[in-house]
């Protein structure tokens, strides 16, 4: 059976603290929250904005797409294997913030944006990389969606959402 969300639910998601939360339009004031800091990071490449980047930018997260993340649930709901286990999803690749920042600009074509590096924030995760052995073990699960997809269609589900006419 083919799983897919609607166009209106896609978007990147981290394993990072700070960027757990989708881009869902809802009324939910805590994903409100989630969508207010991502907009400025969709908005800034796009409208020429300087990002703003704590620290040099080469601390690196392991980035994953939404439709990763559901396509995990949804094999974790059929698993018996997977039952009271702790599994980490996410692409299996650490990616830089000036890298993940550099193909926003390639693929918004704004290659002239530059960050506005600041002080690095007490507490900050230098890197993250999720060990995801554990659900390919035991749920079969791969990425499907890769960093520059999964951007792509952010990019495209942003530009026609009302985050960016906001």
């Amino acid at each position: 059976m083919a799983r897919t969300l609607p166009s209106s639910a896609r978007t990147l998601a981290s394993d990072s603290a700070s960027w757990r939360a989708c881009i869902v339009p809802t009324t939910d004031s805590r994903r409100r929250a989630a969508v207010s800091r991502k907009s400025s990071a969709m908005r800034c490449p796009s409208s020429g904005e300087r990002p703003v980047i704590y620290g040099d930018g080469e601390q690196s997260r392991d980035f994953t797409y939404i439709d990763n993340v559901v396509d995990a649930n949804l094999k974790a709901s059929e698993s018996t294997g997977a039952v009271g286990q702790v599994i980490n999803i996410a692409n299996g690749e650490r990616i830089s913030l000036n890298h993940l920042l550099d193909e926003l600009k390639k693929l918004t074509g704004k290659t002239d944006v530059v960050a506005d590096y600041q002080e690095p924030r007490a507490g900050d995760v230098k890197h993250s990389l999720a060990d995801i052995s554990r659900a390919r073990n035991l749920l079969g699960f791969e990425p499907k969606v890769d960093l520059r997809s999964g951007l792509r269609q952010t990019i495209d589900w942003w530009s026609n959402s009302r985050f960016a006419r906001a």
